[in-house]
C-alpha cells in the first residue's frame, strides 16, 4: 500500500529487504577486532610477566688475561696476531728500553766524571792567572796601579791548593764508583723485556704494535685461555632486588632466539659505585642492579662462548 504525504511523496509500507554489506567493510570490521584482541593479549602477557617474572639484559663476557709491560719502552718485536693460538711460556712481545736509558750507577759515574772535569778546568784557569800575576809587567801594575791584584796574589795560592784537594777526593770517589759498577750485575732497567704467555689459548686482542711506545703497566695484549671461564654481566631493575639471590636460576635468550640456563653467582649493589641521579618523569632513575651469571654446566658454557660480547635478554621467576 502506498500513502501520499503533504509533500506529495509516496510512503511504501511494504518490506524492502536488507542493505548490502561490502567485502571491504567486513575485512575492516574483523581487522579491528583482531587488532583489539592482539592488544589485549599483549597487555595481558605484559602484566603476567611483570607480576610473575623478572626481566633484564646482559652481555656475554669470556675471561681474558691482560698482559702489560713491567716498565716503559718501545715495542721491538711482536710475534703474534689476533686470533692466533699460543701456548704457555711462549714469548709474545719484546719491549726495548728507551734510547736514553741509563742505570742509576752509570748516572752517578758520569756525574762524578763531569765534576772532575769541571774542577780541573777551574784549576787550570787559576794556575794560568797565577802565572800571569807573577810576570814582571803584572807585578809592576799591581804595585803601581791596582791594589786588587795584590789581593788576588794572596788568595790565589789558597784557592789552588783547595781545588787540588777536592780533585783528589773526587778521583777517589770516582774510583769507588767504577769498582762498584764492575762488581754489580748488569742493570735490568736497560735490558730488553720479554712478555710471555702465562696460559695456553689464543690472542684475543693486540693493543700495541711494533715501534709504538708503551708506558709502565700499560696493557699490550689480551689473551683468552683455552678453558676460559664465561660469564654474563647482567643488569636488572632495582625493584626486583627481593627476588634475587645467589644461586637463582635465570633463563638466557640469545640474539638468534636460542635459550640457555645459568645461575647468579654474585649480586652487586649497582652498575656504578655512585650513580648520577637523573629524573625520569616524576621518579629519580637510579642505576640498575648488576649481577654475574655463570653457565649451568660445561654444555652451557660451550654454547655461551659463541656469543662473546653480544647482548642477551635475561628472565627469571619472581618471588
Amino acid at each position: 500500500m502506498k500513502l501520499r504525504n503533504r509533500n506529495q511523496n509516496f510512503l511504501n509500507t511494504l518490506p524492502e529487504g536488507t542493505a548490502k554489506v561490502s567485502r571491504t567493510s567486513k575485512v575492516l570490521h574483523w581487522g579491528y577486532f583482531l587488532l583489539l584482541a592482539l592488544l589485549l593479549v599483549y597487555l595481558g602477557r605484559y602484566v603476567y610477566l611483570r607480576l610473575t617474572q623478572i626481566e633484564g639484559y646482559g652481555e656475554v663476557v669470556i675471561e681474558r688475561k691482560p698482559l702489560a709491560a713491567v716498565r716503559g719502552g718501545r715495542i721491538g718485536a711482536l710475534s703474534v696476531k689476533e686470533g692466533e693460538k699460543i701456548h704457555a711460556g711462549q714469548m709474545l712481545v719484546r719491549i726495548d728500553a728507551q734510547e736514553t736509558c741509563l742505570p742509576p750507577e752509570e748516572t752517578k759515574l758520569l756525574q762524578a766524571e763531569y765534576d772532575i772535569q769541571q774542577k780541573r778546568a777551574h784549576l787550570e784557569t787559576l794556575q794560568a792567572k797565577w802565572r800571569d800575576l807573577h810576570s814582571e809587567r803584572m807585578l809592576r801594575r799591581a804595585l803601581e796601579l791596582d791594589d786588587s791584584l795584590r789581593h788576588d796574589e794572596r788568595e790565589l795560592p789558597y784557592q789552588i791548593a783547595l781545588l787540588k784537594k777536592e780533585l783528589i777526593l773526587q778521583k777517589e770517589h770516582l774510583n769507588r764508583l767504577r769498582m762498584a759498577r764492575q762488581s754489580m750485575p748488569p742493570a735490568t732497567e736497560c735490558l730488553p723485556q720479554w712478555i710471555e704467555s702465562p696460559v695456553s689459548g689464543r690472542v684475543n686482542r693486540v693493543l700495541k704494535h711494533p715501534f709504538e711506545v708503551v708506558k709502565t703497566a700499560e696493557t699490550v695484549l689480551m689473551v683468552e685461555p683455552a678453558e676460559a671461564d664465561v660469564m654474563i654481566e647482567g643488569y636488572l631493575s632495582k625493584y626486583d632486588f627481593k627476588s634475587l639471590f645467589v644461586g637463582k636460576e635465570m633463563t638466557v635468550l640469545f640474539p638468534d632466539e636460542k635459550t640457555g640456563k645459568g645461575r647468579i653467582v654474585a649480586i652487586h649493589s649497582a652498575a656504578y659505585a655512585f650513580p648520577e641521579r637523573k629524573w625520569q618523569e616524576y621518579e629519580p632513575a637510579d642505576s640498575p642492579l648488576r649481577v654475574t651469571i655463570a653457565p649451568e654446566g660445561p654444555g652451557e658454557a660451550k654454547k655461551w662462548r659463541a656469543y662473546n660480547l653480544l647482548r642477551v635478554e635475561l628472565r627469571g621467576a619472581q618471588i
